[in-house]
């Protein structure tokens, strides 16, 4: 690999940890207990989600594709 680049896979795991580091309650942890912190994590993926099913939504609607 290239100095500098970095794999597919990694690319997809640090993407996905900004767009969740959007989240104060992950970023700033308020709570003590794990299974709270797990609980917000859960959250904000299925946020994440949903709010990319909804732009893809939206694009379907509109006609556009992505390209």
């Amino acid at each position: 690999m290239i100095a500098g680049t970095a794999a597919p896979a990694s690319r997809g795991v640090e993407r996905t940890n900004a767009w969740l580091f959007n989240f104060r309650r992950l970023v700033v942890r308020y709570q003590r207990k794990r299974e709270n912190i797990q609980a917000f994590l859960h959250l904000a993926s299925a946020l994440v989600a949903l709010r990319k099913i909804a732009r893809a939504a939206a694009r379907a609607v509109d006609g556009r594709s992505r390209s």
